[in-house]
């Protein structure tokens, strides 16, 4: 963990905290301003050639200022090197899913086969109908 010395924006008090860490001491001993909220000149035991020294936020100058990753659980911003969570003490890695299992073998397609209509074709029941029709009104006519 690495520390920050930064002057409070409240009232100008110089004061250090950890990075990466918010805690009952991180406030300002004057004003009672949350240091955890101030940017500050970091100070580090780690060398610069360490991965985590070099990655940094869009937009922050310099290359000690670490882009905060988010936890997984929470969503609570963190160190990129913090193994637990600040908030909810879980850990920031979650543990790789099981494999999926495979899908079911799909179901074999059943073709059904055609089945021959047994009624007559609708030509002949018009004609049929059409034939009684007239000979029936033909007969209805010589009775009349």
């Amino acid at each position: 963990m690495s520390v920050v010395e930064l002057v409070c924006p409240e009232c100008g008090t110089r004061a250090t905290t950890s990075a990466g860490s918010r805690a009952a001491t991180d406030f300002c001993a004057v004003c009672d301003y949350p240091l955890f909220w101030a940017k500050g000149q970091v100070t580090s035991a780690i060398s610069l050639a360490d991965s985590d020294t070099t990655r940094r936020a869009p937009g922050i100058g310099g290359t000690r200022d670490l882009a905060p990753v988010a936890c997984p659980n929470c969503r609570e911003l963190n160190d990129p090197a913090a193994h637990t969570c600040l908030r909810c003490g879980g850990l920031m890695q979650l543990p790789t899913p099981p494999p999926a299992p495979e899908p079911p073998a799909p179901q074999p397609v059943v073709v059904r086969q055609e089945v021959k209509c047994n009624h007559w074709p609708m030509w002949v029941v018009i004609v049929l109908t059409a034939c009684a029709s007239i000979t029936l009104t033909a007969l209805a006519m010589t009775f009349l």
